[in-house]
């Protein structure tokens, strides 16, 4: 696969980074993609998907505070990243593109399509972090403290990806994933700091645990806006139904079982046997589903 073209382009007033990659050949496109990543990741970890569709325009880009988008103090506003996405898909000029988001990408579409619907013709959402509506805080809820969170607390320097790689393949839940897609992580999600001696994370474990802390926030409750979005929406569902809803267990899925049913035109899939992050345990295996889909829904 051809290296993909990187720009940075200005949406909600900051710099986002995105990649994209042409249809092989540069023939006519046959379809454009747009890729939103999960918390605490990068555009790069679609690399192994975005292979698979080679005749589509396919574009990637990385959230606020991820990448190589710029870098914010925390704690995240889940508001204001969802609606980056409209505006930066809109700087794009895209029209009627599928989208496909996981975890928190999967949320952060259905707000882009409530804002922009020109954007989308259909939405893959997989393991999308929408909880069940109990779940969300009330307005006058006081604020969680996000830096006790575990991932806070993660190693955030390393002297290059390959050491950051061989110290996460034998680990969970990085020693499920396709190595090639553990490798995409450690080589895209560093950025070198003092002068380039060592690397440090692209996401500070700071402001990913804030975008956890704040998922369940009353402003990251979204139900108000999924009837309106009049598209195919496909919700996967990863493993089983998480047990304990305080409790943050990625062998688990947050996805309201239900979800599907808030869509005019939604279809829930169940996918048992793999954790949260089965974009990086079966990328091929996501690949067949998203072309099902599209050929099945949006080009029928």
């Amino acid at each position: 696969m051809a290296s993909p073209e990187l720009s940075f382009k200005n949406a909600n007033s900051i710099e986002l980074a995105v990649w994209h990659w042409p249809p092989s050949g540069r023939q006519d496109s046959i379809g454009t993609l747009l890729f939103a990543h999960a918390t605490g990741f990068h555009s790069r970890l679609w690399d192994e998907v975005v292979a698979e569709f080679p005749g589509y325009d396919r574009f990637a880009f990385d959230s606020r505070s991820h990448g190589r988008s710029a870098q914010l103090p925390p704690p995240a506003d889940w508001v204001k990243t969802a609606g980056d996405i409209a505006a930066l898909g809109t700087e794009l000029g895209i029209e009627g593109a599928v989208g496909v988001g996981h975890s928190m990408g999967g949320h952060n579409l259905c707000v882009a399509a409530s804002i922009a619907p020109q954007l989308f013709s259909a939405l893959i959402l997989v393991d999308p972090i929408i909880f069940k509506p109990e779940r969300y805080r009330l307005p006058d809820a006081p604020p969680i403290d996000y830096s006790e969170f575990p991932t806070a607390r993660r190693r955030n320097r390393f002297q290059s990806p390959e050491e950051m790689y061989e110290r996460f393949k034998g680990r969970g839940p990085f020693n499920r994933w396709q190595p090639e897609v553990l490798k995409d992580y450690c080589e895209w999600g560093l950025l070198p700091v003092d002068g380039g001696k060592e690397m440090q994370l692209a996401c500070a474990p700071l402001y990913e645990s804030s975008i956890y802390a704040n998922g369940n926030s009353h402003s990251a409750n979204i139900y108000g806006l999924l009837g309106k979005i009049d598209l195919p929406v496909l919700v996967i569902r990863i493993g089983k139904e998480a047990a304990d809803d305080n409790v943050m267990n990625f062998d688990e899925s947050s996805t309201n079982p239900k979800l599907a049913s808030c869509f005019r035109h939604g279809t829930d899939m169940h996918v048992p046997n793999y954790t949260h992050f089965f974009p990086m345990e079966e990328p091929k295996m996501l690949s067949k589903i998203i072309e099902k889909f599209v050929q099945e829904t949006v080009k029928s």
